[in-house]
């Protein structure tokens, strides 16, 4: 009875907008009431719990999205993509999901991805006359394509519920994420070709080896970093949390001393919004373990 009872104050809480670890943190005094458990066991639970290294890739891979978003990293990568996609009507919605579906490939956080993407292409496709209400639409759904695509912070907390690998869990997602980024894309291709909206990027002929070159040149220390992370990972010479962190000392000399976005202040605030997402995400899964 009192199990039932904590599931359904749970669930009310979910409802009503009350913040998923405090409908956790509910449930779980409820039951210390009930069941006269003693809250000191809960210490012991969480810390043995939250003690581990697979849960260490998680705030790394936030920070390097955060230093990638600042340090015009992305928008290299972004300016890349859209040498190849830029002659398809309505060109900036199909980038906008590939370039998710390249900067997921590198920081596997959704937040990034709609934060970085949509602070770079969101304005233009604005200029261009898209919808705003596809604009969003589109940003928003490519942005999770991070939690299909490795390295996803998402696949790391099933692999450590479940105690499976974190590489084979990596290998799992790999073709439905290409899925996911193919589909979206001719999505947005359709529902942009109602709009009529004839936008694309026109590279004289003869000019496109050249424009190639240029592009390419400025984007190989940014389009390193997928091959570095997800190479490493799959080839079996680094771990995920390693590639992790070497994806944060690779971000940080790239975006500061070779593209110069990236500012002390900047990598500040990318710390700090670290900090404070990992906070929220850690919390979140103590109390769920803890009610677990």
């Amino acid at each position: 009875m009192e199990i039932a009872v904590s599931i359904v104050i749970l669930i009310l809480a979910l409802l009503i907008g009350v913040p998923v670890p405090f409908c956790f943190g509910l449930s779980v005094i409820w039951l210390t009431l009930s069941l006269n458990i003693n809250p000191a066991s809960f210490l012991i639970t969480t810390y043995g719990n939250l003690a581990s290294v697979v849960l260490f890739a998680i705030p790394l891979f936030i920070m390097a999205g955060g230093i990638i978003e600042r340090g015009q990293i992305g928008e290299k990568m972004v300016h890349w993509v859209s040498l190849f996609l830029g002659k398809v009507r309505g060109s900036l919605g199909v980038i906008s999901v590939a370039a998710s579906g390249v900067f997921s490939s590198i920081c596997g956080s959704g937040a990034a991805t709609i934060s970085c993407i949509g602070s770079i292409l969101a304005p233009q496709m604005r200029k261009k006359g898209y919808p705003m209400g596809k604009c969003a639409a589109i940003v928003c759904c490519a942005g999770p394509i991070g939690l299909v695509l490795p390295p996803s912070a998402t696949q790391i907390l099933v692999a450590w519920i479940g105690n499976m690998s974190v590489l084979t869990c990596f290998l799992a997602i790999v073709f439905p994420g290409l899925l996911l980024v193919l589909f979206l894309s001719v999505g947005a291709y359709l529902v942009l070709k109602v709009d009529n909206i004839v936008e694309k990027e026109v590279i004289p002929q003869g000019q496109f080896f050249g424009e190639f070159k240029k592009r390419t040149i400025s984007a190989i220390p940014a389009l390193i970093m997928p091959v570095i992370i997800l190479g490493g990972i799959y080839s079996g010479f680094m771990t995920p949390t390693e590639a992790a962190g070497i994806s944060v000392f690779y971000a940080i000399p790239v975006g500061m001393f070779i593209y110069k976005g990236l500012t002390p202040r900047a990598l500040g605030e990318a710390f700090v919004k670290t900090a404070t997402t990992t906070g929220v995400i850690m919390v979140m899964i103590g109390v769920a373990v803890v009610f677990s």
